[in-house]
Parts: C-alpha cells; structure tokens; sequence
C-alpha cells in the first residue's frame, strides 16, 4: 500500500505531463490568417484609398473655386476702384475749371490753381488732355491781353498777366504732344506779349503767335516745327534789349515771314525749309544753325548774321565774309524797327 507521499508525488507528475501536452511547440512557426479575414482587410484599405481620392478631387475642385471667386472679387474691386478716380477726376476738373472762370485781381491764385489743378488731371487722365487743351487755349484767347491794338509799338503791348503766361507754360509742356489729337495748340488771333518767358524745351509744334512779342524768351531745344511766326518780334526791338534765346530749336517748316530775329541767338537751331522771306537777321547767331533749305534768304541777310563754318547754308549761296560787328554795315543798321 503506497504511502501518502508517493501518491502526492505521482499526482504531480500527471499534472505536469498534461500540461506540457498542451503546450504550443516553439518551432511550429506563426500561425495561418483565416482567408475571410484577409479579404476583409483588402475591402477596407480599397475603401480608404477611394475616400482619400475622392477628399483630393474634392480640395482641387474647391480650389479652383476659391481661385475664381477671388478672380471676380478682384475684377469687381478694380471696376470699383476705376470708378471711384473717375468721379474724383470729374470732381477735380469742375472745381478747376470753375477756379479758372474766377475774375478780378483778387481771384489771380485761384485761377493759378486751376491751371495747375488742370495739368495735374492731364497726366492723370490722358483721356481728358485733348478738351483741357482746348479749355486752356480758349483762356488764353479771350483774355484782354491777347488782343492787342495792331497799331502800337510791339513794346507798348500789354504784357500778358502771371495766369495766360502760366496757361501758355502748361500747354507748352503738356504731357503727349505727340499724339495727333494733341499736337496743335490753337492761339489763332492772339498778339501775345510774353516778353522773358521761361519755356525751354516747349511743344509748341503748328502753334499760331503772329506779332507775339518774345524779346528774351527762353525758347531753347522748343519745338516750333510748322509754327506761325510771322511778323513776331524774337529779336532786339531798342537799344539795350537782346533777343529770344532759341539755340537747338526745331524751327523746320516754321513761317517767320518778316520777323525780328536781331539779335537772336539760334546757334544749332534747325531752320530747313523754314520761311524766312523779309526776316531781320542783323547780329542774329547762326553758328552751327542748319539752314540748307530755308526760304527767302538772300546773301545780304546772312552778310548780317553771324556765322562759322558749321553753319549749313543752302545750296550754291556763297558763303558772306565773317563780320564781328554787323551794325557797322549800313545795310544791315536798316532793321525797320515798329
């Protein structure tokens, strides 16, 4: 009969051999995915890959919506914008204009501001510049000081006042003239005294100042080409004055047609096919000047002028002796002052 111990003993041993039959062996590797379940993972990443495809579809799509929606909020601010400058514009040019209409002494800076309030809007808006143009010539044109008695001496002439001078500037230096519905600035019936105006580099291209008195204008590198000159004093009028200043001036096709050039300075000024018929040349500088197809010139009026070798005289004209004093010549003393 087996003792107590041993029966304890051979208990344990029993448990301890089902225990390890039960046992996963450690070699026998992973153990194999069910196939349903591998099928089912498949599903889902297929499902998750089309929701990733249709959110991208679905960004560019609001992207692109984004991007027009701001394109047309864009275009309707600018349109906004646009219409905004241009009242301001037609807010700034009544108020010019009517500073301009302003008269009496008193009103002299108002009127000076609504000249340069004009020029201001022609840079601005091209658009307007052609009728400002015509508005400021037509100031010029009906001031009292452009109509001048014919009869007077051209020194007697009223001299034109500080607004039609400053008018005349701004068309001088209007910002396209060489834009044909620009080009012509029209003073057409003026006798302007403007004597010692400052208008260097002016555009004053087919301008109209018949009889204007320019004695010590600053004209020079204008442009004059075509301009109506005739019967103008450019030149010494008395003792003691000196003439218009228009070195490097384009005088082509100009009509200077018995004008005072005295004392003139047109040194490098261009004066091909300009007329010059009964023009006053006595002292008048023509050094480097081109005058290789200027009308009317006869040998004893460039025998009054002061050349050098520089100077372009017509074809066949002989070319006059030099002379430092021309007022010593009786010929050239014969001026016909007014």
């Amino acid at each position: 009969m087996s003792t107590l111990r041993e029966r304890f003993k051979a208990a344990r041993t029993a448990w301890v051999l089902g225990r390890n039959s039960n046992a996963t062996p450690h070699d026998s590797g992973p153990t194999p995915v069910p196939l349903v379940q591998v099928t089912q993972q498949s599903h889902v990443q297929t499902l998750f890959q089309g929701v990733t495809a249709l959110t991208a579809v679905a960004a560019v799509l609001f992207t692109g919506q984004s991007l027009r929606y701001t394109a047309d909020s864009t275009q309707a601010t600018q349109a906004q914008i646009e219409l905004s400058a241009k009242g301001q514009i037609a807010e700034r040019f009544n108020r010019a204009v009517d500073q301009l209409n302003r008269t009496g002494k008193d009103a002299l800076s108002l009127r000076l501001g609504g000249i340069y309030a004009l020029e201001r809007i022609m840079h601005d808006s091209p658009d307007d510049e052609p009728m400002i143009i015509e508005i400021l010539c037509a100031f010029v044109r009906t001031d009292p000081s452009s109509s001048q008695n014919p009869n007077l001496n051209p020194w007697e002439f009223l001299q034109a006042p500080e607004d039609v001078r400053a008018a005349i500037a701004v068309l001088a230096r209007r910002p396209n003239p060489d834009l044909a519905k620009n080009s012509r600035v029209d003073l057409n019936g003026t006798n302007l005294s403007l004597s010692r105006i400052f208008l260097p580099g002016a555009s004053l291209r087919d301008v109209e100042l018949p009889r204007a008195y320019l004695e010590r204008a600053n004209l020079r590198d204008a442009d004059l080409r075509g301009a109506d000159l005739a019967g103008a004093h450019l030149g010494f009028l008395r003792p003691g004055t000196a003439g218009a200043d228009l070195t490097g001036a384009d005088l082509r096709g100009a009509s200077l047609w018995s004008a005072s050039l005295v004392e003139t300075d047109l040194q490098f000024a261009d004066l091909r096919e300009a007329q010059l018929e009964g023009a006053k040349l006595t002292g008048a500088k023509l050094h480097g000047a081109n005058i290789s197809t200027a009308k009317g010139l006869t040998y004893e009026m460039l025998s009054c002028a002061l050349m050098d070798d520089l100077t372009q005289l017509p074809p066949g004209m002989k070319r006059p002796p030099p002379v430092k004093n021309p007022w010593k010549i009786p010929f050239c003393q014969n001026v016909h002052f007014p």
